[in-house]
């Protein structure tokens, strides 16, 4: 008698509950709403006090590895402490290592159930031999959100430290944007849905170099077309370049509107060319930027 309970589990003894505090369960519901892991913990409270005198609970959290945080008990304070304890970790989910986790505890006590709690659309398969069944408890989505998921540099030029593009960088940003989506009619008449799309959202990318504010753009970010920005930098020194993106309006998630890379100082091409070769030593020792090796 349990009908909050999707999927059965009702009279298993042992329960083992896998709940997913990556980074991505910080993201809220809405305005003010919850967070993916604060939906999870409801549900999970709620089972520990349903619990029957004659059952066991066992509680594992998983980001980018899993940490096994009780033994299978029916102690509530154990349990709710636990439970408590558990708090988001800025980093990718890892369902393998989970559920590596979960077959080595099935070979120490008999459980035939696992259930997870995740926002997460893990993939069909594993390349595990599971000996029990897996339910999924699928969260709420999260609220629309927009995220800096890509940042990387090359030099200028092409090959470093050539010419007059000695400490040039083109920095490259990549967005996307999700969220909830709305359905596109192609036949009002018969009401067909065809397709579903994400309304874009529009945020202003700010880019400082060791603090101070060097470019500034505003994008409109769809969730069915990434966008990917170039912003020139100077930097003939070491130096920390900081992306800053700023949505207008609700974003659901904040730790990924931030992002940081270190640029190292342009520093000569150093080539080695035998002797022999006598008209490429020539060639290449006529470039600036570059340093032949003496044979």
């Amino acid at each position: 008698m349990q009908p909050y309970w999707r999927g059965g589990a009702g009279r298993d003894q042992n329960i083992l509950v896998l709940i997913d505090n990556s980074a991505s369960m910080d993201a809220l519901d809405g305005p003010g709403g919850r967070s993916g892991l604060d939906q999870a913990k409801e549900q999970i409270r709620r089972l520990i006090d349903g619990l029957l005198p004659d059952q066991k609970v066992c509680l594992i959290s998983f980001a980018s590895t899993a940490r096994k945080l009780t033994g299978f008990t029916n102690n509530n304070r154990i349990l709710h402490e636990a439970l408590d304890g558990i708090a988001v970790v800025h980093a990718a989910s890892d369902i393998e290592d989970a559920l590596r986790l979960a077959q080595a505890l099935s070979h120490r006590a008999p459980f035939e159930r696992v259930l997870m709690f995740s926002d997460r659309n893990f993939p069909a398969e594993v390349g595990l031999a599971l000996p029990f069944q897996l339910d999924m408890h699928k969260l709420d989505p999260a609220g629309p959100n927009v995220g800096i998921t890509a940042l990387s540099a090359n030099r200028s030029g092409g090959a470093a430290g050539i010419g007059d593009q000695v400490g040039r960088w083109d920095v490259f940003v990549g967005l996307e944007a999700a969220g909830k989506k709305r359905p596109i009619i192609a036949n009002p008449d018969q009401g067909t849905d065809v397709r579903a799309v994400a309304a874009p959202q529009i945020a202003t990318v700010v880019v400082r170099q060791d603090g101070r504010q060097i470019g500034t753009e505003v994008v409109n970010i769809s969730a069915d077309k990434p966008e990917r920005i170039m912003f020139p930098v100077d930097a003939d020194r070491r130096c920390e370049i900081a992306v800053r993106l700023e949505p207008e309006g609700f974003d659901s998630l904040a730790v990924d509107n931030v992002a940081y890379l270190d640029l190292d100082p342009a520093r000569q091409l150093e080539v080695y060319v035998p002797s022999r070769m006598r008209p490429y030593r020539l060639a290449l020792g006529a470039l600036p930027g570059v340093r032949l090796h003496t044979p």
